[in-house]
């Protein structure tokens, strides 16, 4: 028989209520050990303790933001990448882009979209030679590959927001 105190009076237990508590006490244990998942992760949230300084870093042109009906237009040398967004329902954006170059040296093989978690999503030219999309409102860059551009064959836009 033990004899302890809390704000209630002695605490006495039976053996049999040792046993369930000792039982308690070993399931338990591993209760107080953190998951390695939960580990790495509280770690790797650490890195971006810093975040706006972090993604400042990562981009050097600044990121562009989104307004209904709005026009990016980037120039990456002689091409030029423009690209039209409208509002296309619930949280989604319908991108239109076009790719053009001024010197007419390149011709567009391939166009794709890029979005920060990695994923990319392949662009069909319609008969105008654009390329449109429906996509979720966010960040995201537009990744075009050229012919008749040497080793500058593939050419990415800044991260702007849709």
């Amino acid at each position: 028989m033990t004899d302890k105190r809390n704000d209630f009076g002695p605490l006495d237990f039976t053996d049999g209520e040792r046993v369930l508590m000792a039982h308690l006490a070993a399931i338990l244990s591993g209760e107080n050990a953190v998951p390695q998942h939960v580990e790495e992760a509280a770690k790797a949230l650490h890195d971006w303790a810093i975040v706006d300084e972090t993604l400042a870093d990562l981009s050097a042109a600044p990121v562009l933001t989104r307004g209904d009906d709005a026009a990016f237009t980037f120039d990456l040398g002689t091409v030029q990448v423009r690209a039209e967004v409208e509002p296309s329902g619930f949280r989604r954006r319908q991108l239109s882009i076009s790719v053009d170059d001024a010197a007419g040296l390149a011709d567009v093989k391939e166009v794709s979209l890029q979005f920060p978690d990695g994923r990319s999503q392949d662009l069909v030219p319609d008969r105008f030679g654009q390329y449109a999309a429906s996509v979720p409102s966010g960040a995201l860059r537009v990744i075009a590959v050229l012919g008749g551009l040497g080793r500058r064959g593939a050419l990415h836009t800044a991260w702007f927001t849709v």
